[in-house]
Parts: structure tokens; sequence; C-alpha cells
């Protein structure tokens, strides 16, 4: 018998919650359904805000800006090296950006 559309889909949020990242197909695989139902459930989710999509990958909602500030080096800025311009590193770059900037520190990306 399948579970009901809200557990699964509370599993889902406890899976990425805990891990802070998942990929669908591996969602799919440990509560045994297929990758469409789990896209679907994630899909609905991430339109309520309570988890955040991304190529083949679930992210946790907790937003960088929700996470305490770590204490920045000392100095006015903070250098980033970045080896391509991509799409994926677009997220944590924001991240970083945020809680740098609650610290009173620039980011500086190269």
């Amino acid at each position: 018998m399948r579970e009901p559309v809200e557990v699964r889909r509370q599993r889902i949020l406890a899976a990425v919650e805990s891990r802070g990242s998942a990929r669908v197909s591996d969602l799919a695989a440990e509560l045994q359904v297929s990758v469409v139902t789990v896209r679907r459930d994630v899909e609905e989710l991430a339109r309520e805000g309570r988890l955040r999509r991304g190529h083949g990958v679930v992210r946790s909602a907790l937003a960088a800006q929700d996470l305490p500030a770590a204490p920045a080096p000392d100095g006015d800025a903070v250098a980033v090296v970045v080896p391509e311009r991509h799409t994926y590193l677009y997220e944590s770059l924001h991240g970083a950006r945020s809680v740098l900037e609650a610290a009173g520190k620039r980011i500086a990306l190269h």
C-alpha cells in the first residue's frame, strides 16, 4: 500500500534537512517511488517555499541569512576565487556574500 502524499513529502523534507541537500534519484530510491513522483513532490514543496530545487538536486530552504554570521577574517574584504562562472556556484556565492555583508565585510570575486 502506498503511503499518503503528505507523509512522503515529510520524509523528503526530513532527508533534505538532515543532509542539507539530496539528489532526486537517491530520494526516489530511498522512498521506493519513481523519480517523477519525487520531482512532483519537490516541485510542490519548492512552490510552498519549504525546499529549493536545483538541477537533479534538492536543497534545504534554510537560507544563509538565517544562519548566525561566521566571524570573517580581519581586513575589509575577503577574496573568493571561482574557477568558472557556473549557475551551481551562484547559490553558494550568494550565501557567502550574505554572511560576509552581515559581518561588515566586502567580498571580492576573482
